[in-house]
């Protein structure tokens, strides 16, 4: 194989040529990537300034309309989408005859199901269910979609964003590509989806998934540092097994594993178990952590916790073996058992665990907040009954 950007052919070339090139192509790699880098950032923060009223140039008008062309733009490329498959997918007999396929029933709803700044993201099971007769081989859903893509999709994106420019009057400069393929996928609000991932672009054919092998999350538990790694291992485990097993899972299964996940939750060490997060602005909203313990309103709950802490140190004959939390300090937190809300967290510094002056661990509210919670708004979205946080089994609800 002659790679596309290769000055030598591999199978004619010495072991030593060949890591040369391979560190030629690296560098040329580099140095696109701190290019497009860069100019991402100063179109950014070109963008930031105008919309600050301190900048010279300030102009809401630019800024806003900036961001209305982007969304303007992202509502046109669904709504050709979407065109093209109602009502031009069934007559397109070019296609059809170039895949081998016959197709006589029309797609009746929308195939876009979310579409977020850049992207786009298409469910083609309506489609491939139009499929009448597979004339040479029945495709997997995956070579189905990239021969549309291949084969149509390609051209009349460029045509349908050539047609959009033309009406700003400026230069088409988008271009949509095919860049990953998902068997299976949840959103559950914008930014927050998890993606159960069959292919992505990469290479010369792209790079191919078993189901489950590859779940790609974005903006949920599992890709947040701040979430104990024993909470975002369980969170992702659970997430699998309703991708393994599809919405239609059973209920009895699944509850056991959240119980048996919670027995194991209340062995951990209680700092694989606390929420982690870098404090900010301690002297803004603590008042008072030595006479006593005095908040300012709206204080966030991470330095509340940390004022507990503090306050319980001054008020304790361990001053000395342990330092007092203040700005700049990461910190791991956790909810108190049966304390009032006033003192219901309580923080420390990562790795430094004060057993002396630690109130109680909840383990239930810890369990429903790093856990349950985050799955229940799975449950909620793919149209299952929320998991009690009792963890008690009613055949009823079922």
């Amino acid at each position: 194989m002659i790679l596309k950007y290769s000055n030598i052919d591999p199978e004619k070339s010495s072991k030593d040529e060949i890591i040369e090139e391979i560190k030629r192509l690296n560098k040329i790699k580099d140095d696109n990537e701190n290019l497009q880098m860069a100019l991402k950032i100063f179109i950014n923060s070109a963008y930031g300034a105008i919309g600050n009223q301190y900048f010279q140039c300030y102009n809401t008008d630019v800024a806003e309309a900036i961001t209305a062309q982007g969304q303007d733009l992202l509502i046109y490329a669904m709504k050709s989408i979407n065109k093209y498959f109602k009502d031009h997918w069934h007559k397109d007999t070019k296609l059809h005859s170039i895949m081998g396929i016959t197709v006589s029933s029309q797609v009746i709803n929308d195939v876009t199901v979310y579409g977020d700044t850049d992207s786009v993201y298409v469910s083609f099971e309506e489609v491939y269910k139009t499929v009448d007769v597979w004339h040479n081989e029945k495709y997997d859903p995956i070579k189905f979609i990239q021969l549309i893509y291949k084969n149509r999709l390609n051209e009349y994106f460029i045509k349908t964003h050539e047609m959009y420019a033309k009406k700003w009057n400026t230069e088409n400069l988008h271009d949509f590509e095919l860049e990953a393929i998902s068997y299976s996928g949840i959103w559950l609000a914008k930014k927050k989806y998890v993606l159960n991932m069959a292919w992505k672009d990469g290479g010369k054919d792209g790079i191919y998934f078993e189901p489950q092998k590859k779940i790609y999350t974005k903006g949920i538990e599992t890709s947040q540092s701040s979430y104990p790694q024993f909470a975002r291992d369980s969170i992702y485990n659970l997430i699998k097994y309703i991708f393994d097993n599809g919405k239609d899972f059973d209920i009895t299964v699944f509850m056991n594993k959240i119980k048996s996940i919670k027995s194991n939750f209340k062995l951990q060490n209680i700092e694989n178990i606390s929420l982690s997060r870098s404090l900010n602005d301690y002297e803004k909203y603590v008042l008072n952590d030595r006479s006593g313990l005095q908040l300012e309103s709206k204080c966030p709950i991470q330095i509340k916790a940390a004022a507990i802490y503090n306050f319980k140190l001054n008020s304790s004959k361990y001053k000395n073996k342990y330092n007092l939390i203040k700005s700049g300090n990461k910190i791991k937190y956790y909810y108190v058992k049966g304390q009032s809300k006033d003192w219901e967290v309580f923080g420390y510094i990562q790795g430094n665990y004060p057993i002396e002056i630690a109130p109680d661990f909840d383990y239930d509210t810890m369990f429903e907040h790093c856990i349950l919670n985050p799955i229940n708004r799975f449950m909620d979205v793919i149209g299952k009954v929320k998991i009690p946080s009792n963890l008690v089994f009613t055949k009823s609800l079922w």
